[in-house]
């Protein structure tokens, strides 16, 4: 299968052949070989070009066609946990047309796709017919087309073209992207294009995390009072997958783009950091201060090979995790000490950090506060976004209390990834009374359409923070 998104090219490589003859010291003339030549290689079309190559427009204009057979497709697969429509475009050919036409070298595949206003958006894919053989000749060839969508109507075309034989095939399909019903978040898509092709991407990680799409959610954060959003997201690979990729991986595809969406949040008067927590080791594996962008590459990093979804050490799992480095987390953050550092590395430094004190030391320095109109200092208001998966397996002890006068400035928001079933209920209260005195509430997330809901409790709640 071909999963096409990218610019069709056929890489022609042209080989010069030369002789050079020289008159030799012996009788007659030697021909001598020359080195190789190095081969040359079809600068790739642009877009416009390949469109323009395969006469896109002139064969839409001619309408419906079918001189290869062809059968096309276009649905979606409603809301993603990045919160953006999903849809899927496909192009299937029966092998048996693909088997006759092996030595026409390449089949050209166009995808247009126009929304309500007339704006087009086009990709393309090809289909190499060198490597194919008789046994296809009972067999489908699907191509497929991914990209998020906003709501509303579209004309998707589909051309399919041998460059050859001229034949071509033309359809067109119209598609509904429905509304979300009863929702009251339509604002987070303010700015972002009505239609976003995804790139062709290998990766697990890339293809769960979309690094191939620019654009962000509108998530606006105004607030009268300055604060400090810190998300923190507990990744570690716990003894609640069992040791299986395919549970953490499912994790992973909801605690990512959650990662990012919360990474989107625009904190007007304050700012927004974000880290990857192992509570394992235990460790900061991923750290970036007045976020922006999302550094993928480096927070990527942080997930492989040892973090890795594929990569579960089992044995590494035997022993019950405690959460106490979530805790000191949290702690040594909301106290802002600027002479501690945060613990992270070999076993030794951890072994440092914690000898330096409870929290297990402190990152950067706090930002001076702000001042009031009596020109007093007001301290930052803390939001903790917490994204983590059940603790049921967690042991956890009898923690010293927390000075009830840290709680007055601070919230903490806990959004605690889903499991279905009786051996996982997340122990919620346990982590309350970790946190205790401190405001926590906490949200259960699994779906798109929860995360959604986390999204907008969090921003209406903490816009209204005075």
């Amino acid at each position: 299968m071909l999963r096409p998104g990218f610019i069709p090219c056929s890489l022609i490589r042209q080989l010069e052949s030369v002789c050079v003859c020289l008159l030799g010291f012996a009788c007659g003339a030697v021909c001598q070989q020359p080195e190789p030549p190095i081969p040359s290689v079809a600068p790739i079309p642009s877009m416009a070009q390949s469109f323009q190559a395969a006469y896109f427009d002139h064969f839409a204009g001619e309408g419906e066609r079918r001189d290869i057979a062809f059968q096309v497709q276009a649905y979606t697969h409603g809301l993603s946990a990045l919160q953006r429509m999903v849809t899927h475009l496909e192009m299937d050919i029966p092998g048996a047309e693909l088997v006759k036409r092996v030595g026409d070298g390449e089949l050209l595949m166009l995808v247009e796709v126009k929304d309500a206003a007339g704006h087009s958006y086009r990709d393309s894919g090809f289909v190499d017919l060198r490597p194919i053989t008789p046994d296809l000749q009972k067999k489908t060839w699907v191509s497929t087309w991914e990209a998020f969508a906003l709501p509303g109507d579209y004309k998707v075309s589909f051309l399919l073209y041998d460059p050859k034989s001229g034949e071509h095939s033309f359809a067109q399909k119209k598609l509904h992207v429905s509304e979300i019903k009863h929702d009251s978040f339509a604002d987070i898509w303010q700015g972002i294009p009505d239609w976003e092709f995804w790139a062709p991407l290998k990766d697990v990680r890339d293809n769960i995390y979309r690094p191939d799409i620019e654009s962000k959610l509108h998530l606006a954060l105004a607030t009268k009072r300055r604060i400090q959003v810190d998300v923190l997201a507990d990744l570690t690979p716990s003894a609640l997958f069992h040791g299986s990729s395919r549970f953490y991986s499912r994790f992973l595809a909801v605690a990512l783009p959650l990662v990012r969406d919360l990474s989107e949040i625009q904190v007007s008067n304050g700012s927004l950091n974000v880290a990857t927590l192992d509570l394992r080791q235990p460790r900061v594996t991923f750290e970036q201060d007045d976020v922006s962008t999302l550094n993928w590459t480096t927070l990527k990093s942080a997930l492989a090979p040892e973090n890795g979804p594929n990569m579960i050490d089992v044995k590494g799992l035997e022993g019950r995790e405690d959460p106490d480095f979530l805790r000191d987390e949290i702690l040594r953050r909301l106290s802002g000490s600027p002479e501690n550092v945060a613990p992270s590395g070999s076993p030794a430094q951890l072994k440092l950090a914690a000898a330096e004190g409870p929290c297990g030391g402190c990152g950067p320095p706090a930002k001076p506060d702000t001042l009031n109109r009596k020109g007093s200092a007001e301290p930052s208001f803390h939001v903790f976004i917490v994204v983590g998966s059940p603790m049921d397996f967690y042991a956890f002890r009898h923690f010293p209390p927390i000075d009830p006068a840290q709680a007055e400035n601070c919230v903490v928001y806990y959004l605690q990834y889903q499991v279905y079933g009786p051996y996982a209920t997340g122990a919620t209260d346990k982590v309350s009374k970790m946190l205790k005195p401190l405001t926590i509430h906490t949200m259960k997330v699994r779906s798109a359409e929860s995360v959604r809901e986390a999204l907008k409790r969090i921003v209406k709640e903490v816009g209204q923070i005075q």
